[in-house]
């Protein structure tokens, strides 16, 4: 039997459905095949809240006729997505339903986070393999219905953002004036300022070198500016780039189609695409503009053929999510010497309940960054700060965590201190019971670390983590009054002992 495993994804885009079908071989992803059909649903989606009936016979006929491509080419798997335009409609459950029925596929409806963190996780794949990133970098996505802007500073991306608002929304917006070309590009550039403005807080201290970026119009982009190709990256020039801008804010849509062979659907978004790149690039000193020759769900593909290389570039990815925790924490004026003793107390902890205690990676991820950002509600009030920062957690994109990780991590602060998990507590009593019993264990760790630095002093050195049958015990030395931590300790210890099962002790050397 054959070693070289292959694989599909198939994708219903807001404007095309497609299908790309690969297969590993000597440790690397081969194209085998790929092909797509155009299909409007975006604008349907965001002008009636729904795809019309018509629309979701063609989009049945079309993935079922992508699956027996598939098949024919030996796909040991087949993996369906969908984002924006599915995700936006009122029917999109009846969808997910038709599709199983007549497919046998299940439709993955993917968020906006989601979908950006598969999408930079491939870049980056591609441009560690070439050893490209050691400059500032800006990395964009520009979609049909959204953009993802992050910012990649010391070997890390410390800030990620995602506006719900892509080239057909941008479009609709400048549509009434589509008939005067110059007017359309003045409505999108201040529209972009809008989202933009706030940029510049979190750009990187030092100059940005590298512009990077990534989307459906960008390989017309790419041909139209004659990019040069070198291996898996191609490089458009400044010079090019502001050429071709100029040329194409000159024309209308229908002239743009006409000049190039376009549908006039994707020339709009070609001009709204090529617009959102010039108004990034100026932030930056790139003398070029840098796209990494990817599909967007590669890193899909190595997680179903090369688990580990999928492995590495994950373990990058939540490197990166903590590394933008810190600076979130930071812009807070929440991170100092309390978190780290929180943080280092804390995974203390966690790793000696690991010997009988199976704690997933991603649980490790969680408890860490819970005690990072524990604290930033404090910015807004400190009354009852938990509420805040679980508040902030939720609503912020970090690079690297889904919006069903954020919730995780936003229950474990929200439970740090007053606040407990109940069944009367509707986020909590939404969750599975394995995702209670995970916030619960990763919260009552977080209450125990927390309680030892209550005053913010770190009074405790030489902390030692013991655990025998029954008992865990927490040996600390201090020189100071440790009052209101060994209340604290003892008050927190309780919820501890109801999750895990086990007694917690505090022991105090106090040194002469």
């Amino acid at each position: 039997m054959s070693s070289v495993k292959i694989g599909s994804i198939i994708y219903i885009g807001s404007t095309e459905i497609s299908v790309t079908i690969k297969q590993s071989k000597k440790n690397s992803l081969q194209m085998v095949e790929k092909a797509s059909h155009s299909i409007g649903i975006g604008k349907e989606a965001f002008e009636t809240g729904k795809i019309s009936a018509e629309k979701v016979d063609r989009i049945v006929e079309i993935v079922s006729n992508f699956k027996q491509l598939s098949i024919e080419y030996g796909a040991e798997r087949i993996v369906l997505f969908a984002s924006t335009a599915i995700r936006e409609s009122e029917n999109k459950y009846y969808i997910r339903d038709r599709l199983y029925q007549e497919t046998g596929i299940v439709l993955e409806v993917i968020s906006d986070s989601e979908l950006k963190n598969i999408i930079f996780m491939s870049n980056l794949k591609v441009l560690n393999d070439a050893d490209y990133l050691k400059n500032n970098a800006i990395i964009t996505f520009i979609g049909s219905g959204n953009l993802g802007i992050a910012f990649y500073e010391d070997m890390s991306i410390n800030f990620l953002q995602n506006i719900l608002i892509g080239t057909i929304k941008l479009y609709e917006i400048a549509k009434n004036v589509d008939k005067y070309s110059d007017k359309m590009n003045i409505m999108v550039k201040e529209q972009l300022n809008t989202y933009f403005n706030f940029l510049p807080t979190f750009l990187p201290k030092s100059n940005i070198k590298d512009f990077i970026v990534t989307g459906r119009t960008i390989d017309t982009i790419k041909a139209l500016c004659k990019a040069e190709e070198k291996g898996d990256i191609s490089f458009i020039s400044k010079s090019s780039l502001t050429a071709f801008y100029n040329e194409i804010v000159a024309l209308n849509a229908d002239s743009l189609a006409i000049k190039y062979n376009l549908n006039r659907e994707f020339s709009n978004e070609l001009v709204i695409a090529t617009i959102v790149i010039e108004n990034l690039l100026e932030m930056t000193e790139a003398e070029t503009i840098v796209v990494p020759n990817i599909f967007f769900f590669d890193i899909v593909f190595y997680q179903m053929m090369l688990p580990k290389q999928y492995e590495e570039i994950k373990t990058k990815f939540y490197g990166y999510a903590i590394e933008s925790s810190r600076k979130l924490a930071q812009m807070y004026k929440s991170y100092g010497k309390h978190i780290e003793f929180v943080d280092e107390l804390a995974s203390a902890i966690l790793k000696k309940l690991s010997k009988t205690n199976r704690f997933r990676e991603k649980e490790i991820i969680y408890l860490k960054i819970a005690v990072i950002l524990h604290n930033i509600g404090k910015y807004i009030n400190p009354d009852k700060h938990y509420l805040n920062s679980s508040y902030i957690i939720q609503k912020t994109d970090i690079i690297g965590l889904s919006e069903e990780d954020r919730k995780m991590i936003s229950l474990i602060v929200k439970y740090q201190s007053y606040l407990l998990p109940t069944e009367k507590d509707e986020e909590y009593a939404k969750l599975s019971p394995v995702e209670k019993i995970s916030v619960s264990k990763l919260s009552a760790v977080l209450r125990l670390a927390d309680a030892l630095d209550k005053n913010y002093s770190q009074k405790f050195k030489n902390i030692n983590i013991k655990q025998q049958k029954g008992l865990l015990v927490v040996e600390v030395e201090s020189k100071t009054n440790t009052y209101i931590e060994q209340i604290k300790f003892n008050e927190y210890s309780e919820f501890f002992k109801e999750v895990f099962g086990i007694e917690v002790k505090l022991v105090i050397k106090r040194g002469l």
